[in-house]
């Protein structure tokens, strides 16, 4: 795994629960954990279907497609529990995905709250894929981070991680994606 490599972390904008519209849904492409290359955007809906869909096509779109050579994920979900299909994305894109969740998540209030969606056994069947994180400690005295590879070995995941991790545990084009989206508000 090249230390330079052009990675693209997701994250999406902070939206009013239980709101309706669209919210905003940001890619920031590093190159390794120094050079900011570009911002790419997209919306999706709120609680809705069309994550996937939405990112795939920010993706295929952007002008650094083509040179990007892995995607991070911050969450299984963009807008609520709009779930992405990570295993669709990687096919579609043709890249490799590392989802990276700074807390463990709490499967059974995950379970529980999606009882209210009419297709809530199906976004549950996107999440259980998530079942088997990994653990990873970045700093010694911070809690660890958990990370699910697709389409790339949980070695190599853990050299991505660490190459582009610099301030606290969480990987710059991630945690500036985070920085970006939470400056914008729901769109209505």
């Amino acid at each position: 795994m090249k230390k330079e490599i052009k990675i693209l972390g997701i994250d999406d904008a902070p939206f009013k629960l239980k709101s309706s519209g669209r919210t905003h849904v940001f890619g920031v492409v590093y190159r390794g954990a120094s050079f900011l290359e570009g911002v790419i955007h997209t919306t999706v809906e709120i609680d809705g279907i069309d994550s996937t869909d939405q990112i795939v096509e920010m993706i295929l779109s952007s002008p650094h497609h083509q040179q990007l050579k892995l995607i991070m994920i911050d969450g299984l979900t963009v807008g609520g529990f709009n779930v992405i299909d990570v295993n669709d994305l990687f096919k579609r894109v043709n890249r490799p995905v590392i989802v990276i969740i700074e807390h463990h998540p709490n499967f059974n209030s995950i379970k529980k709250a999606l009882r209210h969606f009419s297709d809530g056994n199906e976004r549950w069947q996107l999440i259980q894929k998530l079942v088997s994180l990994h653990e990873l400690q970045i700093i010694k005295d911070l809690n660890p981070i958990y990370f699910q590879p697709i389409g790339i070995s949980v070695n190599d995941a853990i050299l991505a991680i660490k190459s582009c991790t610099v301030n606290g545990r969480i990987p710059e084009p991630l945690r500036v994606a985070h920085l970006i989206a939470s400056s914008f508000k729901t769109l209505q």
